[in-house]
């Protein structure tokens, strides 16, 4: 099957919310049971406005630097 690319923006938004947005959007695709696309659409949406908010208060860091930066050392 072949998987169409995300979008830079796309990308972005779930950078934001999931680790690799490239793996999240082929497992989307590959195993949601509704339109894929739709799911997409409704997730961008959903957290659009926070990954907005990040980027205008100059603080963005994607989910990868977050669990990073969050994780710590280990005990």
């Amino acid at each position: 099957m072949a998987h169409r690319e995300l979008t830079e923006e796309e990308e972005n938004v779930l950078g934001y919310i999931v680790v690799d947005p490239d793996e999240w959007w082929v497992h989307c695709e590959e195993n949601f049971k509704g339109d894929s696309e739709k799911a997409l659409a409704v997730k961008i949406a959903k957290w659009k406005p926070d990954y907005d908010a990040a980027v205008a208060a100059g603080d963005y860091k994607n989910r990868a630097e977050r669990d990073a930066e969050n994780s710590g050392p280990p005990i």
